[in-house]
């Protein structure tokens, strides 16, 4: 028993060092890419493939029978732990080749290639590791597939002992790579505080050497974060549970980059007072303001010396990003004048006013992060938080004289959507357009004479520079040119504005794969769902004996990733902290998983009938999401609330997963004692790995929220009536 017990605990670990492993890794990737999360499908699905191609060519070569199973558990495993520090570095020197110059997005096809490559040795490993621990676990009485159940439970449990241990205490305090070391030492401790007297020594050389890597760490982050950000002098790293922040300085110049973005540069006078000035001269007596982000780098202050002002709020989601440019550049004293608030400005901003000017300084929507700030939903809660004839702003980067089609697009978009929220909509042209948005008439023509009437004439060449930039002839060349753009509205469930953004930079890189996306831009939103569930069917009508519940296994763990990859997406939308919420997200899935399988290990009945309620209620799982999303935007209900229910929803889409593939394992494992223990794991990871690609990069950034849930739900829909009439015990 005590040896069961410990076989028991090193399988909780390894699941405890998959999920943390993932994280870490999808953190690096998404740092590279500057936190777009549409490449998330591309990581997820790169980690599912190679996990599953682990299970199967992993289970040739392990035999549950063979005498050496145990050493290969141990052999396997101890690569496994090592492996996940290296990965994190790996994926930075690739970062450091696919990124320039620093904080820019990479050319989409190398990128998609080098995620592939990158999530291959821990995929690999963990895989083959899946075979050895579901042979380890096996119990003589009861056969194989009760030790690919059990591996399968210990696995998620371990699942939720890493999430909570990753997402409340590492990433709090540990950067990424302290933390992919700490990780690995708790891997080397179980194993050696598990291991008979004769086997301990190798574990505690492994684990002396795991610490000592996490004691080099700090060094192992300055110098290889110096290859990332080649040409800046790495200042600081900071943990942080949002977006690990680099700081670093070329000369005077500090800079902070939060999961590969930039957010500030710091001294920047003209870019901190432009975007601060205009929106105040916009107004004719401002007296409150709120800045939501642009504080640390300078535009607090700027807001405090405007003539007039009595007060400014200013938010930052992360408070650690004002200690860190702090310590870098010194404080200058004058925001002791201003209250500052931590914390998510969409939320914070319902309960506060009402203001005079509020300013939206976020990069661009690049991402669902910043694109929270560019929905119908953002601005109709910034309508209900300003004074009666109060204003807000928003900015986005243009050209200085000619205006692309394509940058015309996205500028549309944001007014369009501005006006479902406001009555008038005025903007400001040059490099960068400023937005003005008020339930009142807002003349920027009288803009210059106000420059004058403040005294703010010569502070800065931008602000000198605004009676030519914001001529009538100027006004009208930009008006023209955004009225012959498409209308569109950007809303959360609905991100339309991200792939054109996405669209946009990848033209100014002069990237085919772009251009390609580009033209799926058009299409009708059902398109896409219609075709992919079309092909599906082709799969299931197609399968027969022994393919049957292999595919019904592929269908499932599809669409569940689907689902999964909604919800967090749609969290994304509500919150904007899916770098720290990943890990719980995955967490929870795997704990309803772990107890859906341990659910029909103690409730015997007709596994057919079963596995189609199963896809019934994965159907209604799906529509929820959206749904949930919706009630989230509209109600206002607070941070709290929204977030229970979207764990729900991944605690539940575990739960129907882990029941489906348990119950698939008992009602039609094959005969044959040549089958490998990963089987159906494999095909369940092949095809969660196909949703994250399709979902990833061509459902959700296409066709919104809505029609990918609708896809899952009819695909399961149609495979309960299609085939599990097929499944037939005994038969693989």
């Amino acid at each position: 028993m005590r040896d069961r017990n410990h076989r028991r605990a090193r399988v909780i670990v390894l699941g405890a060092c998959a999920v943390c492993a993932q994280t870490l890794f999808i953190r690096e990737i998404l740092g590279g890419m500057t936190g777009t999360e549409l490449v998330l499908g591309l990581a997820l699905s790169s980690w599912l493939f190679w996990i599953g191609a682990g299970g199967l060519l992993g289970g040739r070569i392990l035999r549950s029978g063979s005498a050496i199973i145990e050493k290969a558990f141990a052999g396997l495993s101890l690569s496994l732990a090592f492996s996940v520090p290296l990965v994190v570095l790996l994926i930075r020197l690739g970062r450091s080749v696919l990124v320039d110059p620093p904080g820019s997005i990479p050319d989409i096809v190398p990128a998609a290639g080098f995620i592939l490559v990158a999530s291959a040795p821990f995929g690999l490993l963990y895989g083959a590791v899946y075979n050895s621990a579901s042979a380890v676990m096996k119990d003589p009485r009861e056969g194989i597939s009760a030790g690919i159940s059990s591996a399968y439970i210990l696995e998620a449990a371990g699942s939720i002992i890493g999430g909570i241990l990753l997402s409340v205490f590492l990433f709090e305090f540990l950067t990424q790579l302290e933390a992919a070391f700490g990780v690995s030492a708790l891997v080397m401790a179980v194993f050696l505080f598990s291991s008979s007297k004769g086997r301990r020594a190798g574990w505690a050389i492994a684990l002396s050497l795991a610490v000592a890597g996490l004691l080099a760490a700090p060094h192992l982050d300055s110098e290889s974060l110096s290859i990332v950000f080649r040409g800046y002098e790495v200042v600081e790293v900071v943990p942080s549970r949002y977006a690990e922040l680099c700081v670093t300085k070329d000369r005077e110049i500090v800079s902070v980059f939060s999961g590969g973005a930039r957010l500030l540069s710091v001294p920047d006078p003209e870019g901190a007072g432009e975007g601060v000035h205009i929106p105040l001269l916009a107004h004719d007596a401002p007296a409150s303001v709120l800045m939501i982000g642009g504080g640390p780098g300078g535009g607090l202050d700027e807001a405090l010396s405007h003539p007039g002002i009595e007060r400014v709020d200013w938010i930052e989601l992360d408070g650690r990003l004002s200690g860190a440019v702090g310590r870098a550049v010194g404080d200058t004293g004058k925001r002791a004048a201003a209250r500052g608030l931590t914390g998510d400005g969409r939320f914070l901003i319902s309960g506060l006013g009402p203001y005079d000017v509020i300013i939206v300084s976020v990069p661009e929507p690049v991402n669902l992060r910043w694109n929270r700030y560019f929905t119908a939903e953002f601005f109709e809660s910034a309508r209900k938080s300003l004074s009666a004839g109060g204003i807000l702003t928003v900015r986005h980067g243009s050209s200085e004289n000619f205006l692309s089609a394509r940058n015309a697009v996205v500028l549309k978009i944001i007014e369009e959507t501005l006006s479902s929220a406001f009555e008038y909509v005025s903007m400001v042209p040059g490099r960068t357009v400023f937005f003005i948005a008020s339930d009142s008439p807002v003349d920027t023509g009288d803009i210059p004479g106000r420059l004058v009437e403040r005294g703010l004439g010569g502070r800065l060449l931008a602000l000198d520079e605004l009676p030519y930039r914001i001529s009538e002839e100027r006004r009208e060349y930009l008006s023209s040119v955004l009225a012959g753009a498409p209308r569109r509205i950007n809303t959360d469930v609905h991100p339309v504005l991200v792939p054109y953004e996405l669209a946009l930079h990848g033209w100014k890189s002069g990237t085919a794969a772009v251009r390609s996306f580009e033209a799926l831009l058009d299409l009708p939103p059902w398109a896409l769902p219609a075709v992919i569930f079309t092909a599906a069917m082709l799969i299931g009508i197609l399968a027969r004996g022994s393919a049957a519940a292999k595919t019904a296994v592929f269908l499932t763990g599809l669409c569940s990733m689907t689902v999964q990859l909604s919800v967090m997406l749609a969290y994304q939308s509500f919150s904007g902290i899916l770098y720290h919420t990943l890990v719980l997200l995955t967490a929870l899935f795997m704990a309803g998983a772990a107890l859906g399988a341990y659910a029909v290990g103690r409730r015997r009945g007709k596994g057919v009938s079963r596995l189609t309620v199963c896809h019934i209620l994965m159907a209604v799982t799906a529509v929820l999401v959206p749904v949930w999303l919706r009630l989230q935007a509209g109600a206002g209900s607070g941070h709290l609330t929204g977030t229970v229910g979207f764990t729900a929803l991944s605690a539940a889409g575990g739960l129907l997963t882990g029941t489906y593939y348990r119950t698939v394992v008992e009602t039609a494992w094959p005969a044959a004692a040549a089958a490998p223990p990963a089987l159906f794991y494999s095909w369940d990871m092949f095809g969660a790995c196909a949703g994250g690609l399709i979902a990833g990069t061509l459902l959700l950034p296409l066709s919104g929220l809505a029609w990918t849930a609708a896809t899952a739900a009819s695909i399961h829909c149609a495979a309960a009536l299609i085939l599990m009439r097929k499944i037939v015990p005994g038969r693989s």
